[in-house]
């Protein structure tokens, strides 16, 4: 199923975002203002994205400097927001603060190029007045948590065909277990079929009927074995798995 498909974490729905607009990372420069676990989230997705070159700004330079060496980047304070933003293609706001940090000016005299701005902060940490600059592409905490709310809802339909192959495939496992407790009854009939036919041939020209006897035999036995399965797949319900399953999950919650 496709279960696994679609970001639910605002970290991920941000790099993915981000992938719209440039359709790949490799070889592009991200700026992540804040230094605290989103940010890092965020950071870590955009590292395996191939982000060429990754800035941390933080209003506490030496957490900034901390997460930069953990993931190979550079560091730096909030004044140094401007200057990194005219270098950056993909800038993501993830800080806390009571005012907007990124606002036009710090697009003033920037050389020319698509830009994708991501503001999760909340507050909103960047002015919605930046979309209105030539090439900015700006998106914020809402526009992420419809993204996420659409790819829980393909989840969960998703998560009803999982639940359709797990109830199966218990059922057939269930079978199976049944079936392999019959098995020495089927070596007895087995033997059963072979000692009755050697005794009907007896006395007869096995050359004209042994063949036919034969066959007779193993179709007979064959219809027996198919039997003693239909009967096994029966002994536990799809509705007693189904039931079991239904009660696991809630158990599980």
């Amino acid at each position: 199923t496709q279960i696994a498909m679609g970001s639910v974490s605002v970290a991920a729905t941000a790099v993915k975002l981000a992938r719209k607009i440039f359709g790949s990372l490799d070889g592009k420069r991200a700026l992540i203002i804040g230094a605290g676990e989103t940010g890092l989230q965020t950071a870590r997705h955009l590292k395996t994205e191939g982000i060429s070159e990754l800035v941390l700004l933080n209003r506490t330079v030496e957490k900034a400097e901390a997460a930069a060496s953990e993931l190979n980047g550079r560091s730096g304070g909030l004044d140094d927001i401007t200057a990194e933003i005219h270098q950056a293609d993909l800038i993501v706001g993830a800080i806390e603060s009571p005012e907007c940090v990124v606002d036009q000016s710090c697009l003033t005299g920037a050389p020319r190029r698509t830009r994708c701005f991501v503001d999760i902060s909340v507050p909103r940490s960047m002015d919605t007045e930046i979309a209105k600059m030539p090439g900015v592409f700006r998106f914020d905490i809402d526009d992420l948590t419809r993204l996420i709310n659409d790819a829980k809802s393909d989840r969960l339909e998703e998560a009803e065909k999982s639940k359709e192959i797990v109830v199966a495939e218990v059922h057939k496992f269930l079978a199976k277990q049944h079936f392999s407790e019959l098995a020495p009854l089927v070596q007895e009939m087995k033997l059963a079929f072979d000692e009755t036919l050697a005794v009907t041939l007896k006395g007869t020209d096995a050359d004209v009927f042994g063949a036919d006897a034969e066959k007779l035999a193993k179709r007979l036995l064959g219809v027996s074995l198919n039997t003693l399965k239909l009967s096994s797949r029966t002994h536990v319900s799809l509705e007693q798995v189904q039931g079991a399953y239904e009660l696991f999950l809630k158990e599980a919650l």
